[in-house]
């Protein structure tokens, strides 16, 4: 599963707002803000974000880097 580190990161990259990652993934900026913060998280919310930061082209690599796909 993608950690708190590589989910700021992505969306940093993205240059996406708390609000942005939170609408993209239909989760609340409370929960966006909690997940980044490693104050936990459940699977579900990992997931719906790990889908909303693929569906922008955010790749998640083995050793912990994230990249854009071209």
């Amino acid at each position: 599963m993608i950690t708190a580190k590589q989910i700021r990161a992505a969306r940093a990259y993205l240059g996406w707002t708390e609000a942005k990652l939170a609408q993209m993934s239909k989760l609340s900026i409370a929960a966006i803000r909690r997940i980044e913060r490693d104050d936990g998280a459940s699977a579900s919310e990992l997931n719906a974000i790990y889908r909303a930061l693929e569906a922008a082209c955010i790749v998640f690599l083995k050793d912990g880097i994230c990249g854009r796909r071209s």
